[in-house]
Parts: structure tokens; sequence; C-alpha cells
């Protein structure tokens, strides 16, 4: 049913309608309106000739829909294909960084030069633009798909070049290693400095470790069992759930050292939780927590990683960082890929090779000695 109204401008008086739409992919109601009718009459016909087509079918929508009602259909579906913590970050993006570009914006006005201006924004501020970039791409050929657009006109965009980050150093040397545990066994708690000599003696994911029970670590044999890890779920909580690949599913071995060190953590983790009045021996104990016995994140470790490598006048690396200082060193202690791919969980070997064989200083300069010690002239 169409309204009308009558208004006045300076260029005299003029009729103006309203007719209400259900939009049959949203069941939400929309409103379309058109004004500068001279006459009622003739605002009548164009309600009337617009309330056909959208009973015939002829009437499309899609220049009445925004990029955000689009992006939440999309998230509809999507959630549907990707684990909890992939559609967390998706959906972080989504809200952070392409709703204030795009929004409210209708998905028929989008143009090539809105994109190119939030890329070239995006790719000014942070490493990962590129990602906003899919994200933005994804949505729009969501739109292609449906018929709402007739081309994705974010394929037009001239991509800026990526910013390379330096991630060589992203993990410690040998002695630097030794230097920063050396330093956290005096600076921080036990459970912290157990968690950073594990992550650096097995190249374990730190998702995989926060994750650990008590039951997934074989003292006798020297191994821990990886059958489970922790991401943040979209509503931000952590959670654990399978690992992502089949082969992430392994046993990672590790030194006798590092068991001895377990085995004392786990000691006084069972005598500083019974102060709390919580039982260790449950079988689901996971072997890092919380004060209340939960799962542990990243940030405060962070800060505490932060000041130790202060103190020992080291650089900072992130938690991954133990892992790939764990593949480098190995690598340099002659560890045969296919075992290396193994410990650390790849299920391709190339991408053990691609990420992890870091040269480190010490080995660049024995190259030439190298050489020469092989061609022999």
């Amino acid at each position: 049913m169409a309204t009308f109204k009558k208004y006045k401008t300076k260029k005299g008086m003029f009729w103006r309608y309203q007719v209400c739409i259900i939009d049959p992919m949203t069941g939400k109601k929309r409103f379309k309106s058109k004004s500068g009718f001279a006459t009622k009459r003739d605002a009548k016909i164009a309600a009337d000739e617009l309330e056909k087509q959208i009973h015939t079918g002829g009437y499309s929508q899609a220049s009445d829909i925004t990029f955000s009602e689009l992006a939440d259909m999309w998230l509809e579906s999507y959630q549907l294909t990707v684990r909890e913590s992939t559609f967390s970050v998706s959906k972080s993006m989504l809200k952070n960084d392409l709703l204030p570009f795009f929004g409210p914006k209708k998905i028929a006005n989008i143009t090539a030069l809105d994109c190119q201006r939030a890329v070239n924004y995006w790719s000014q501020r942070m490493v990962t633009f590129y990602r906003r970039f899919y994200l933005l791409k994804r949505i729009l050929n969501y739109a292609l798909n449906l018929q709402l657009i007739d081309r994705v006109v974010a394929d037009a965009v001239i991509v800026p070049r990526r910013k390379k980050t330096d991630s060589s150093k992203n993990f410690y040397t040998k002695d630097e290693l030794q230097i920063f545990l050396a330093y956290a066994q005096k600076i921080v708690d036990p459970q912290l400095y157990t968690l950073f000599r594990l992550l650096a003696f097995s190249g374990l994911r730190k998702g995989e470790a926060f994750a650990l029970t008590w039951s997934d670590v074989n003292f006798a044999e020297g191994y821990v069992d990886v059958n489970k890890t922790t991401s943040f779920d979209y509503t931000g909580n952590i959670t654990i759930h399978d690992p992502k690949t089949s082969s992430s599913f392994r046993k990672v071995y590790i030194d006798h050292k590092t068991v001895d060190i377990l085995k004392k953590w786990r000691a006084e983790q069972a005598r500083w939780l019974l102060t709390k009045g919580i039982n260790t021996l449950n079988k689901q104990q996971l072997v890092f927590s919380t004060r209340n016995n939960g799962l542990i994140e990243g940030a405060h470790i962070l800060r505490k990683m932060a000041e130790i490598a202060k103190k020992a006048n080291l650089h900072r690396i992130t938690l991954h960082g133990f892992r790939h200082t764990y593949a480098t060193l190995a690598v340099q202690g002659g560890m045969p890929v296919k075992e290396l791919q193994a410990q650390l969980g790849h299920t391709d070997v190339q991408t053990t090779l691609n990420i992890y064989t870091s040269v480190t200083t010490e080995q660049r300069k024995e190259t030439a000695d190298k050489y020469t010690a092989f061609v022999n002239f």
C-alpha cells in the first residue's frame, strides 16, 4: 500500500510517494520513495507501476541493499563453513575495517574508486591489509552470485605492494635462547618458565601447549600427545577444539631435561592448586592454567617475555618465535627435514622448508669455508 505526501519547496508544491517492500532475503521491511511529482495523480501512477513490478517480480531490490545488510547475510552462511576462530577474525575485520568504509553504502552504488581508497588506506596502516581486501572481494562476489550486481568493482583495484616484514628476527640463536631461559628462570614463576622451555624444545604451537592436559604427557617415553588446541571463538572466549589438520595430531618428542622440568612443575602445580581446593588428579587437568585453573591466553605472557628480553638485553620475539627458534636450531643441528615436518605437524614438507629454514648470522659466516672445503682448490 502506497502513501502520498504533499510538500513545499522554493519551486512550488510537489508530491511524494512511499511504498513498503518486504525483502524476501531478510524478511525486513523496506521503504521505496520518490519525490518531484507535480500532482498526486502522477505520484499515484508511478507508485502503482512500482507495486505492479514488485508483485510480478520485475523489480530488483539490489539498489536498496546496503553493504552492511549484505555482509550480515554473508556472515550467516560463512559461519557454517569455517572454524570459530577463523570466523571470529573475519567478523572482527569486517566490523573494524570494512563497515566504516562501506557499511551504509548501497551495494549498487559502490564504485571501484571506493574500493581503491579503502585498500590504499589499509595498506598504509596495516601489514595484513590484503586480508581486508580479499574479504571485501568475497562479499562482493557473494552479491554477484545472488545477482544483486552484475560485476565486482573491486576487481579493478590496483593492489599496493605488500610491506615486507622482518620475520628473520622472530627467533633466538642457541646462545640467545640459553640467555633468555636463564633469565626467565630467575624472573618469572615456574609455570611460565616451564612453558617457555617446552615451546623452545618441542616446536609446539602455542594453542597446542595451552590445551595440553597431564594425560597428554608421556613421561616414560618422553613425548606429548597433541590432540587438541585452543583459540578464540567468535564471542571472544577461549575454547578447546580439534587441531586444524590431520597432520597436527601427532606425538611431539621432548628431551630428558624438559621432561624433568615438566615433572617438577606438575608437583608444584598440585601444591599450588591444592591451596585453592582444586584436585589436580583429574585426567583433564591442564598443564598450564590461570590462577582459577582456567585456559590461559597470550597477552600476559607476552608482557613477561618483553620484560625478560629487556633485562637480558635481547630482542623481543613472539610466542610463535619459540617454534621458529626450535625449527631453526633443529636444522642447524642436522635434523632431517622429514623428521622436523613430523615434529612440527606440517601437512606439506614444503611449508617446513619455506618457513622454518632461517639462516642465522653464525651459519652465514661459515658459508665461504664450507664452499672452499667442498671444492678443495
